[in-house]
């Protein structure tokens, strides 16, 4: 089960740099947005690196 707590911690950190998003490593191991986690219990936060965080207001993130 370590293992695959650090599996989920990589993939999430891999998923934050990606997206630009800071993601959540929740306790069943799945992973989502941290903004999408709604009263859960979340395992693990992983912060997307600062000069990869996208702006809010991309105009390319935006949906019509």
């Amino acid at each position: 089960m370590k293992e695959d707590a650090l599996i989920a911690i990589e993939a999430a950190s891999q998923m934050a740099e990606r997206s630009g998003l800071d993601m959540a490593v929740m306790q069943d191991l799945s992973i989502k947005p941290l903004k999408a986690v709604r009263g859960e219990e979340v395992l693990e936060i992983v912060r997307c690196p600062a000069a990869l965080k996208r702006d809010r207001r991309d105009p390319y993130m935006s949906v019509h």
